[in-house]
């Protein structure tokens, strides 16, 4: 991808990344990519990222738009999160849509952590998406400060989760609202989230009034 030979190299190790493959794609893009680039350069990153009409499917894509520039990246991923998301026969389909949409939401709720932007995260529906895109969104919401229908919500899935992955990811969110982040040796955080994690429902109640004890969650008005 060198046929232009006013390409400054900043701009050219950009594109050079859409031709590595294996280990180094799985990498993934980083600060690096767009630290040595010139406003302009940055301009027609951003704008080449996004070139693709299913720009919001590519994880890969979302991520450089948002460390190209943050700001714009935020105003464009709720553009699109106000669309309408199309519906496919396959589920594996839906769930790429459903993986990109966590991804913009979970980006857009972290820079600016307001009641409405964590609460469009809170409302993506993801019953039947699969582990990963469940794992995304629990891992995404704001822990401090938060809202409560964000606690409330995690409260249902920490319980009613069964698969491994996104149980233990729902249950760490929910835990850290309290202000209990995991330690290995912690006594305490280990019986509380057994018990979260519990199959006997008297055990997860038991659990969850143990946390509420501990701290009171920093909640957006």
């Amino acid at each position: 991808m060198k046929d232009d030979l006013n390409i400054s190299p900043a701009y050219q190790h950009f594109l050079d990344f859409f031709t590595l493959t294996q280990l180094e794609r799985l990498q993934g893009l980083d600060s690096s990519y767009f630290s040595s680039m010139t406003s302009e350069e940055k301009n027609k990153a951003f704008n080449y990222l996004k070139s693709n009409p299913n720009f919001t499917h590519h994880l890969e894509n979302l991520r450089g738009l948002y460390l190209c520039d943050s700001e714009k990246a935020i105003n464009l991923f709720k553009e699109e999160l106000k669309k309408e998301p199309k519906r496919y026969p396959e589920q594996r389909d839906n769930d790429i849509i459903m993986h990109g949409r966590v991804f913009m939401s979970g980006y857009v709720c972290n820079y600016n952590p307001t009641k409405e932007n964590i609460n469009d995260l809170v409302s993506l529906d993801v019953r039947s998406s699969n582990e990963e895109v469940r794992s995304l969104k629990y891992q995404l919401i704001p822990s401090s400060p938060t809202t409560i229908e964000a606690i409330n919500y995690l409260k249902e899935t920490t319980i009613d989760e069964k698969s491994t992955l996104p149980a233990a990811t729902s249950t760490s969110t929910l835990m850290a609202m309290y202000g209990l982040k995991f330690k290995m040796n912690d006594k305490n955080y280990l019986k509380i989230y057994r018990g979260l994690r519990s199959l006997e429902k008297k055990e997860n109640l038991a659990a969850l009034k143990r946390l509420e004890s501990l701290k009171e969650p920093v909640l957006i008005v």
